[in-house]
């Protein structure tokens, strides 16, 4: 399988996430297409890829590009070469809240103007470890816009990792994050560790096919994927999900503090019960009864159990609980390679300063938030299906109207169900989190935005 990767003509942090500490998201619209042809073509070579580096110190910074439908057809891409792209794609996120469960304040027509309106037509990538370097490697960027009388739309998205340690990063609610990322089978990069993959149904894992989230490459049927037309074009490319999430903290603390109190547990119990992890990162699964620091930072245990082995009957870890729903593994009695079909490359990355305890929260104001952005090779089959499917509709757990208390749409009218002899129910479960703007993006191969520059 790894044989025919070429590393150096994929786009780096689609195999790898940079863990760099700072990183901006630039929004740009393109009214020539000549002048977007001209302005690609200047800066194609200083594109970062996906080949291993020497040392952290010899990437101080990276440069990526993606690029949406509307931003292809204003680079001058034919109408025939277009409609060979998936219909998702073609017709945007914002046009799809049916699919997305976007309602309510999550509707695309309360999202920032830019995403709301399709204004945007490429998403310049830049991350590097402190904001200095990132003004640095923008600069040839913004002089080749203003030669090329390229425009920026929008506000610059600035996004920063909240640091744990070395090793961690934590999400706004305070939990460790970045678990469950698919094993990758690419002999240059570390070995996947155990439970990222595959169950291979006897205790081990297996790397999920590339082809999943790099078009060109067979998939988990062995097959290509439905990929853009011409070949040139889709080559070692894949479909990007950027989805800008605002995260109430305050609310969601004073939620699990008044549940905390009504169950008589401890506000940390309740947020466990609602992600499938304690805090620190240790699984329910794994540690039901309090959580384990030593467990949380192992990266050979912390993800390495299953559902239906483990705890068929959710007593140990909620079956509605986020993490369990967004990645069912065993569960769900489907096959593993059925369950691999729906995963995703996660790139994801919090925006704004952490909310200190006992500080208010404006709710009304996005503060601080997730920048959730995925790699996939089909929009419909792996992002659409988990967001529909998975996180707002409750049935195929059998957990009736349920949702998903992160990411499902929530109106403060839907409970979790918290398995147990009796059970107990989480009421009333308010919107942690709100879609702020959005879009799907497709990010070329190296070879391919050569391709593009050249056209007309």
């Amino acid at each position: 399988m790894t044989s025919n990767v070429d590393l150096c003509d994929i786009q780096g942090n689609i195999l790898r996430p940079y863990a760099m500490k700072e990183a901006r998201f630039v929004f740009v619209h393109f009214d020539d297409p000549a002048a977007g042809r001209e302005w690609l073509g200047s800066l194609v070579d200083q594109v970062t890829t996906a080949e291993p580096w020497p040392d952290r110190a010899s990437k101080p910074a990276t440069l990526n590009f993606a690029f949406t439908s509307s931003g292809l057809r204003a680079l001058g891409l034919s109408a025939c070469h277009l409609g060979t792209f998936s219909q998702e794609f073609q017709t945007g996120m914002a046009a799809r809240p049916k699919e997305l469960g976007d309602t309510g304040t999550n509707c695309p027509e309360c999202w920032e103007p830019w995403w709301r309106d399709q204004q945007v037509h490429a998403m310049v990538e830049v991350h590097a470890p402190a904001s200095p370097e990132i003004d640095t490697l923008l600069a040839p960027v913004d002089d080749a816009m203003h030669r090329h009388g390229i425009r920026s739309v929008g506000k610059p998205q600035q996004a920063s990792r909240l640091v744990v340690n070395e090793t961690q990063v934590k999400e706004h609610f305070g939990f460790v994050d970045g678990f469950g990322q698919p094993a990758l089978d690419i002999d240059a990069y570390d070995k996947p560790k155990a439970g990222q993959g595959t169950p291979d149904g006897h205790g081990a894992w297996n790397p999920v096919a590339l082809g999943e989230f790099i078009l060109g490459l067979p998939d988990e049927e062995g097959v290509l994927p439905e990929a853009p037309q011409p070949a040139e074009l889709a080559a070692n490319g894949t479909y990007l999900v950027y989805r800008k999430l605002q995260q109430h903290v305050g609310r969601y603390r004073e939620y699990v503090r008044a549940q905390a109190g009504r169950l008589e547990c401890t506000p940390e119990r309740v947020g466990a019960s609602l992600i499938g992890r304690w805090p620190d990162g240790s699984p329910l699964v794994l540690r039901p009864d309090g959580p384990d620091a030593a467990l949380g930072a192992d990266e050979d245990r912390n993800n390495d159990f299953l559902y239906d082995k483990h705890d068929a009957s959710g007593h140990l870890c909620p079956v509605g609980a986020h993490i369990r729903r967004a990645n069912p593994r065993d569960a769900l009695k489907l096959s593993a390679q059925l369950v691999s079909r729906h995963r995703m490359l996660r790139r994801g990355i919090t925006y704004g300063p952490e909310l200190e305890e006992g500080q208010r929260d404006d709710d009304n104001s996005d503060t601080r938030g997730l920048l959730f952005m995925a790699c996939v090779a089909s929009l419909r089959r792996q992002f659409e299906f988990v967001q529909g499917q998975w996180l707002n509709d409750g049935n195929i757990f059998h957990l009736g109207e349920d949702r998903d208390a992160m990411g499902g749409c929530h109106d403060g009218s839907r409970k979790l169900t918290v398995q147990g002899c009796p059970p107990r129910f989480l009421p009333n479960v308010p919107e942690f989190v709100t879609t702020r703007g959005g879009e799907y993006l497709f990010k070329p191969g190296i070879s391919a935005m050569r391709w593009l520059a050249r056209q007309g």
